[in-house]
């Protein structure tokens, strides 16, 4: 069906698949990035609570050893701790990885683009018959300077 369709409908054609699988491709990389930056937003809020939850504790541990044995109290300071400082590794891993995956992105991206622009096939333009000039040629200006105009 393809063979039977003329030349501009072909390229229009064409250039329409090529537009939607640019689309699709741009879909699946924003949605992996978009992944990449929750999980990496979520390390990030989850280091920050433990890291409160550990500092409300070592400020009122004064208070709370009054009331709980001071070896359930360290533990749980030291399990926010250990919990925070989990969390800001992984954070600060997921945004690194966020980091790398925009950057990889757009240069792959470019370099996406230019094989592309390489790639592309010259659609020679139909050859134009001489006679096709001929009338035209009678009615060429001459070329004029502007001190020519001016005078």
């Amino acid at each position: 069906m393809t063979a039977t369709m003329p030349l501009p409908a072909r390229l229009i054609d064409s250039a329409l698949a090529l537009a939607r699988a640019e689309l699709a491709l741009v879909l699946v990389h924003t949605r992996e990035l978009a992944i990449r930056a929750v999980t990496a937003l979520l390390a990030t809020m989850i280091a920050a609570a433990f890291a409160q939850t550990a500092l409300v504790l070592l400020v009122l541990s004064p208070f709370l050893a009054q009331v709980i044995a001071i070896e359930t109290l360290v533990i749980s300071i030291v399990l926010s701790l250990g919990v925070a400082f989990s969390a800001a590794i992984g954070a600060v891993l997921s945004w690194r990885n966020v980091h790398r995956s925009v950057s990889l992105s757009s240069r792959e991206l470019s370099l996406q683009a230019d094989k592309r622009a390489a790639d592309m096939p010259v659609v020679p333009e139909p050859a134009r018959s001489a006679r096709s000039l001929e009338p035209h040629q009678h009615h060429l200006t001459p070329s004029v300077t502007l001190a020519e105009r001016m005078s």
